[in-house]
């Protein structure tokens, strides 16, 4: 039904309500439709309240805040473009700092002042010179600042771009930590002195091209107006600002932007139908003005030319038909509409005219700004060259300040370590006297008891005197005997337990307790007993004497179990006493290396606050240092004027040539005497040969080999022939032999070089792999440093 009723005409349709039966579940439907909306809204209310929210906080950080706002200014042909620096306002603090920091700089600074005037009062009365007692004063004093030193020593050319301050400290006068961090203040400043003053800049820049704008606007209303008088369509350059330019305009909604259809409430309505009405009316005043005056209030000559002049009503007539008058009247408006003509054409080259000359003023005011934002252009690049030379300062003061604070950190925590160090050596001191006087103590005992141990041998012998001689040997031989299979348990585990009772080894026997020296003592009673029985009286032995033997004997290993006990005692002491003089000699070694490393950390703090590191200034010039990985490290360079390495370079190259020509001439001089030398050697040589030539033919004895020789020689030397044929062939056999080892050594060395080239090449191939890595080292070295000096840089700042 409803698809029919869509298909009828506009008269024969039912309206869409017709159509619904149940109004209950119509009225459900709407009361939901109507919540679901509500819910919605709500939920966009919020939405909007949080956005809202979020975008408050962020204009009051990033632009309430901000004293200089953040923007830019790009050339009229698009190609440059310049930004100033966004700056917040300087808090109390900051401002108390610097106050407070000034203040003590200007004390300084008198109080300087006063010092050199009583000195230089002093030197006047003693008739002395300031200049031999100028080194009683701090060289760098503070008046030699960034104002009376140069631009190379100060180490930026921040005077140049508004960051100049008397107060400023020399660098080479920062040795102590409050001067570093003075100093800071002072840099940081000094930025926001360099960063304001190019601000002005920019502001008179970014003035300029508001003014130019205006005046392109106004010439180009004048250009339009002359090319609708010439009849010209051509598209005309309207400048415009960009967003980065005037920033202020994003936080301002244009209706252009809002992609959503436009609903107004009532009162928005009535104000647009009374605009609309006043739009009315006011066309209507405009269409009586163009009824009644033609548009204008004032008569215009252009218009007028734009008019033709109205021709008589006569000339519509044949011109046979025209009087004299009308005639003369004719030739009056031929004369008229050329006198126009030429009128409305010197019009036009006039209006010609003023759009080339409206135009070329535009490109020439133009050009003119470009050439100043250029100008701008390079005082931002050059201020921005100031603001990190300033900056790199700052870090590397800011980095002097930690290292020191770390070498301070380092001497404290040294200091500590060595008083606990030296009350552990006290009492290892007393520990070490205690043990001593202990095992002193324990070796007379031991001494004794031995001495005791020795009289009972001796007794023995005297108290058994008595009897026979044979049968003392054998009573002796009872006396030395002992009971076997017993393992004294004082014994046990020497080697294994520590003195203090401690398990060397968890997997070594336990240490002996009172109850097994107990049953060891009853063990060794009832074996003794046992070697004390009647049974083992020997042969001839009284019983009486059998009993003095066994008296004597178990007063005999009573003895030795006491010294036994002792001498282990003795050597548990020993041993403790060598272990605490080994720990007391440790901790006096580690207090030596603790009082090494004070002085080596004091002799660093020294070195630190006199060995500054300066930043300098200079031109580009030669280099003489090996390059690095990614920059070349000047840390153990020197720098020197080109004057005096030119000079120095003189200097070697005459010398050189000097000591050459010495040299040749020394040559030459010792090569003759040398060869007359060798020739006189070569006649002594020559001498001694035929002096002992003639001895040997004068002293020669002719002998039976002599004779034979001598026969052999008159019968054809048979004898030497065959020998000489002997070593020939003995030779022969020695130069194949050779020849075969040469040969082997030659196949070797072949693989030996062959297993060099390989691993030449698996070197080169390490090499490689390793200046990668150098390479990727010294890069992440030099991110994480930068990443790094940023982090400190915002943790000082």
């Amino acid at each position: 039904m409803l698809h029919e009723n869509e298909k009828l005409p506009e008269l024969e349709k039912l309206p869409r309500h017709e159509f619904d039966l149940d109004f209950e579940e119509l009225a459900r439907q709407k009361l939901e439709e109507e919540n679901i909306v509500s819910a919605m809204k709500v939920e966009f209310e919020m939405r909007n309240l949080a956005c809202m929210y979020l975008r408050d906080l962020i204009k009051k950080e990033c632009w309430d805040g901000m004293v200089i706002k953040g923007r830019s200014i790009k050339s009229f042909s698009g190609v440059v473009e310049v930004s100033n620096y966004p700056m917040r306002s300087r808090c109390s603090e900051e401002m108390a700092e610097h106050a407070r920091v000034a203040r003590m700089r200007k004390i300084e600074m008198a109080d300087l002042s006063a010092r050199k005037e009583i000195v230089e009062a002093d030197l006047k009365v003693t008739g002395g010179s300031l200049i031999d007692d100028e080194d009683t004063l701090d060289v760098d004093d503070g008046e030699r600042s960034s104002l009376t030193e140069g631009h190379s020593l100060v180490g930026s050319f921040g005077a140049k771009f508004g960051g100049a301050s008397p107060l400023l400290y020399s660098q080479f006068e920062l040795n102590t930590r409050e001067r570093k961090q003075n100093q800071i203040v002072l840099l940081q400043d000094a930025v926001y002195r360099i960063k304001q003053h190019f601000n002005d800049n920019f502001t008179e820049v970014f003035k300029q091209k508001e003014s130019e704008v205006v005046k392109v606007l106004t010439k180009n209303k004048r250009i339009t107006k002359i090319m609708q008088d010439l009849g010209f369509e051509e598209q005309l350059w309207q400048p415009n600002w960009d967003d980065v330019e005037k920033p202020e305009g994003l936080l301002e909604v244009s209706a252009s932007e809002v992609k959503a259809r436009m609903t107004l409430q009532s009162d928005t309505e009535t104000g647009q139908e009374d605009k609309k009405g006043q739009q009315k009316r006011l066309s209507a005043r405009e269409r009586a003005l163009v009824d009644m005056m033609g548009g204008v209030l004032e008569v215009k000559m252009e218009d007028e030319l734009k008019k033709d002049i109205p021709a008589p009503g006569f000339m519509s007539r044949p011109e046979v038909d025209w009087s004299e008058e009308e005639h003369k009247a004719a030739r009056e408006h031929d004369a008229k509409v050329k006198e126009h003509e030429e009128e409305r054409e010197r019009y036009h080259k006039q209006l010609e005219m003023e759009l080339r000359k409206l135009q070329a003023g535009i490109q020439d005011d133009i050009a003119a700004f470009d050439e100043n934002l250029m100008e701008l252009f390079k005082i931002k690049l050059k201020t921005e060259r100031v603001v990190y030379q300033e900056e790199l300062k700052i870090l590397r003061l800011a980095l002097s300040i930690i290292q020191q604070e770390q070498l301070t950190g380092w001497e404290a925590k040294l200091t500590a370590v060595l008083g606990l160090k030296k009350q552990r050596k006290q009492l290892t001191q007393s520990n070490v006297l205690e043990t001593k006087q202990q095992v002193e103590a324990c070796r007379e005992a031991y001494d004794i008891m031995v001495a005791e141990d020795k009289v009972l041998d001796k007794a023995f012998r005297r108290d058994f005197a008595d009897i026979p001689t044979f049968q003392q040997e054998q009573i002796f031989k009872l006396y030395r005997r002992r009971p076997k299979g017993l393992k004294n348990p004082i014994l046990k585990g020497t080697e294994v337990y520590a003195i203090d009772g401690a398990l060397a080894s968890p997997y070594g026997e336990r240490p002996p307790t009172p109850r097994l020296q107990e049953i060891y003592k009853e063990a060794l009673g009832v074996a003794v007993a046992e070697l004390d029985n009647i049974a083992n009286v020997p042969e001839g032995v009284d019983l009486a004497v059998w009993d003095r033997l066994c008296q004597a004997r178990a007063a005999k290993v009573e003895s030795e179990q006491q010294v036994k006990r002792k001498a282990l005692y003795l050597a548990d002491l020993s041993t403790v006493l060598l272990q605490r003089q080994e720990e007391d000699e440790r901790l006096r070694q580690e207090i030596e290396d603790t009082i090494r490393d004070i002085n080596k950390v004091n002799d660093l703090k020294i070195k630190f606050a006199f060995n500054l590191e300066v930043q300098l200034l200079l031109k580009q010039g030669q280099v003489e240092v090996e390059s690095g990985p990614v920059i070349p490290c000047f840390s153990d360079s020197v720098l020197v004027h080109k004057s005096a390495v030119e000079e120095l370079n003189k200097a070697i190259r005459t010398l050189g040539s000097g000591k050459i020509t010495s040299m040749v001439e020394s040559k030459d001089f010792k090569k003759g005497i040398i060869q007359l030398d060798w020739e006189h050697k070569k006649m002594h040589m020559l001498i001694e040969d035929y002096h002992e030539k003639i001895r040997n033919t004068q002293m020669l004895r002719v002998n039976r080999d002599i004779q034979q020789f001598l026969n052999e020689e008159e019968s054809g030397g048979k004898k030497q022939v065959k020998e000489i044929q002997t070593l020939e062939h003995t030779l022969a056999i020695q130069n194949r032999y050779q020849q075969q080892v040469i040969d082997s050594k030659k196949r070797v060395l072949k693989e030996l070089k062959k297993v060099v080239r390989q691993k030449e090449k698996v070197n080169e191939e390490f090499e490689a792999k390793l200046k990668e890595m150098n390479f990727d080292y010294n890069i992440r070295k030099n991110v994480s440093q930068v990443i790094l000096a940023k982090y400190l840089f915002q943790w000082i700042t």
